[in-house]
């Protein structure tokens, strides 16, 4: 299956298959993908700081060895020069693409907290409007995409306010539209504006 395959290609440490794709609060040591050329692992360490980053996650700052350069976003304007670092990095290296969509995959399957999910969501609309999975990642990402919203609403409905859950679903439905239109394309190639992430930033709302 297409799950099946995806998890064959990934490692993350001594851990590997289906537990390397879930939330964890640490820096990864090496890509979640063995795909990954040599020599993209560093972009692909520094990119999924970046993605922790953008998601607010609390620790990020502190597990750096330079907080003066890495620090998470202090605001708008940074949060929004990280997203653009990430996708422009990705779109324009084809090797970081699926490394990516794992990454963000990671970070917001069985992630505590919703805001967090809700800011993978945001970034996640805006990567499958920037640049395609490979065939390999291409089903399993539409089932995720698919899938996401509904088992938020079936199995967080007590625990997580209902304001997070309709916004959680709210953006993972224009993901999912976003991703079925720009699938037609072989390559979409355009890295977002400053302008289109601050709009994807302020989801939910009508795509």
């Amino acid at each position: 299956s297409a799950k099946k395959s995806l998890f064959k290609r990934i490692t993350v440490g001594k851990t590997s298959g289906a537990s390397a794709l879930q939330y964890q609060s640490k820096p990864i040591k090496q890509p979640l993908l063995r795909s990954v050329d040599d020599s993209c692992a560093g972009p692909a360490l520094t990119m999924f700081e970046k993605m922790r980053a953008f998601m607010d996650d609390a620790d990020a700052s502190n597990n750096r060895k330079d907080a003066s350069k890495t620090a998470k976003p202090g605001g708008l304007q940074d949060s929004i020069e990280v997203a653009h670092w990430m996708l422009a990095a990705a779109n324009f290296n084809p090797s970081l693409r699926d490394e990516a969509y794992a990454q963000m995959l990671k970070q917001m399957h069985q992630n505590p907290n919703p805001a967090q999910v809700l800011r993978g969501w945001q970034l996640l609309y805006l990567a499958v409007g920037t640049f395609p999975p490979s065939e390999p990642l291409w089903p399993y990402l539409l089932r995720f995409l698919h899938e996401s919203a509904v088992a938020w609403r079936t199995s967080k409905e007590d625990a997580v306010p209902s304001g997070a859950l309709a916004q959680v679903s709210s953006v993972a439905a224009c993901a999912l539209l976003r991703f079925a239109l720009c699938s037609r394309l072989s390559s979409h190639g355009v890295t977002p504006s400053h302008t289109e992430i601050a709009t994807a930033m302020a989801m939910p709302h009508n795509p």
